[in-house]
C-alpha cells in the first residue's frame, strides 16, 4: 500500500528539446521522455522514415505543405496511399 501512495503522490515534469514540427520538409516529432530498449530516456528518438498516415501530423499539430504529398493526393483514386495522402495534405495546407 505504501508503494502505491508514494506513485500516486509522485510527480513527474518533462520539458520538450523544440516543438513537432516540419524543417526542411522532414516532419521532427518531439518528445518529453519515454522508455526505449536501452531503458528510460529523457528525449527518446522513436522513428526515422516517411510519415504515411495522417493522424500524427493531426495530434501534432504539425503544418506546412508538401508538395509530394499535395502530388499524390491529386492522382485521386481509392489506395489507401492516395486517401492517407488526401487526408495529410488536407491536414498540413490549413
Amino acid at each position: 500500500m505504501a508503494s502505491s501512495t508514494v506513485a500516486a503522490g509522485a510527480a513527474q515534469s518533462y520539458t520538450y528539446t523544440r516543438p513537432s514540427g516540419l524543417d526542411a520538409g522532414l516532419l521532427g516529432l518531439s518528445t518529453s521522455g519515454g522508455t526505449t530498449s536501452g531503458g528510460p530516456r529523457p528525449h527518446p528518438h522513436f522513428f526515422s522514415g516517411v510519415l504515411t498516415q495522417a493522424a500524427p501530423a493531426e495530434a501534432a499539430g504539425v503544418r506546412g505543405a508538401i508538395p509530394e504529398v499535395e502530388a499524390v493526393a491529386a492522382r485521386g483514386g481509392s489506395s489507401r496511399l492516395v486517401q492517407e495522402s488526401a487526408r495529410l495534405h488536407r491536414t498540413l495546407a490549413t
